[in-house]
């Protein structure tokens, strides 16, 4: 009998939460299959039906994410500056210990790499730089605020952002993504 969908996300999510308990414990160099699939209670054949490789945990995961958030940013009406970095950051902060582990292990960029593959994706022209400026900037104070133990609170650093960032910058990065999710959710 075939697994469904949702069974498979559910095997998937507990080699996650696997990869990423194992990665305070241990270097993630030092990390094996055996020890992903034993924790999170899967066989090996499991594990490589559904990934080639602990990056390839990481990066789906962080992927999961990206689409995670997105869509939490589709179900708000309208929001400005300070909305849009208070969502993003509570999100963050909503997943520290993901991020926590991928910094530690020195696997920060790929969140980075996801976010520019989706601002070539979702943007053009002069908002494809804006956002390309903003996600630079984000990752930057994302792995700063991460180290800090996630200090100031998201909304504190919704405020410093919206500061930052200003208005204008911030209401381009929005609308480049809500044209982008109104143009998905539309067919």
């Amino acid at each position: 009998m075939k697994k469904n969908y949702s069974e498979k996300m559910v095997v998937q999510e507990w080699m996650v939460t696997a990869l990423i308990e194992l990665m305070k414990e241990n270097r993630f160099e030092d990390i094996t299959v055996s020890q992903i699939a034993a924790k999170a209670g899967v066989s090996r054949m499991t594990y490589y039906r559904n990934y080639v490789s602990k990056e390839d945990i990481l990066r789906s995961y962080t992927g999961y994410l990206t689409e995670l958030l997105a869509q939490r940013m589709r179900q708000e009406e309208r929001l400005d500056a300070r909305a849009y970095w208070r969502l993003v950051f509570s999100f963050i902060y909503e997943k520290r210990s993901f991020i926590t582990a991928l910094i530690s292990s020195g696997k920060a960029e790929m969140i980075l790499d996801n976010m520019n593959e989706n601002v070539r994706a979702l943007t053009a022209g002069k908002e494809q730089w804006a956002s390309a400026y903003a996600i630079g900037g984000l990752y930057n104070l994302m792995c700063i605020w991460a180290r800090g133990g996630f200090r100031p609170s998201p909304e504190k650093m919704a405020v410093i952002l919206t500061g930052l960032a200003g208005e204008d910058l911030t209401e381009s990065v929005n609308r480049s993504y809500m044209r982008e999710f109104d143009r998905l959710r539309n067919g």
